[in-house]
């Protein structure tokens, strides 16, 4: 699945369990020789779907909240593409690295511009994420969220240092934004970015 120009974590196999009807059963086996792999896989499940009493009960009782799950896809990143603000903060404020690379390459700052998720950005930003960081596809952050539109998310990366100059084969955030036909983050770009900015 692609999402805005850069490729999304696909769904993680059932581990054929309901995350909120079995929470007790998955906590205590949290407690008994589980290996990390299995936490890992429940650690996601519960952060994608924004279960975050289930995702405080599992990092309590010591999941990595930067573990990854059987196709390397971590907590973080699918809290941070479906926009889960809360589970977000959990996951960072329990060691979350906010600029660790999935199996296809992206951090989680690329998810969250792609959906235009803004308040997710502030905080991955705020715990040191980087603006500038390129995913699998050499996109950034700012050409990602420009492209699909979002421009609050534009005006966040452009105020915490995204680079507007920044090219993928000779093609600028502004380029983009300009193809794609929105017109309020040209012209934040055009401000941003400044005159030299090729189009």
């Amino acid at each position: 699945m692609r999402s805005s120009g850069i490729v999304v974590p696909r769904s993680s196999p059932s581990i054929g369990i309901e995350m909120r009807a079995t929470s007790a059963i998955v906590l205590a086996a949290l407690f008994f020789g589980v290996p990390e792999s299995v936490r890992a896989n429940v650690l996601v499940e519960a952060a994608r779907a924004g279960d975050l009493e289930s995702v405080q009960s599992h990092l309590s009782k010591g999941a990595d909240a930067n573990g990854v799950n059987a196709h390397g896809e971590s907590a973080l990143e699918w809290a941070s593409f479906n926009g889960q603000t809360r589970v977000v903060a959990a996951l960072l404020g329990s060691g979350g690295d906010a600029n660790r690379r999935d199996a296809l390459g992206n951090a989680p700052v690329l998810y969250a511009a792609a959906k235009g998720r803004v308040e997710v950005l502030r905080l991955l930003i705020g715990h040191g994420a980087d603006c500038n960081t390129r995913g699998r596809n050499e996109l950034t952050p700012l050409m990602t969220a420009a492209r699909a539109g979002h421009v609050t998310a534009v005006e966040v990366l452009l105020e915490n240092g995204s680079q507007p100059h920044a090219e993928r084969k000779g093609t600028t955030a502004l380029s983009m934004a300009r193809r794609k036909g929105h017109r309020s983050i040209v012209c934040i770009l055009r401000g941003g970015a400044g005159s030299s900015v090729r189009p």
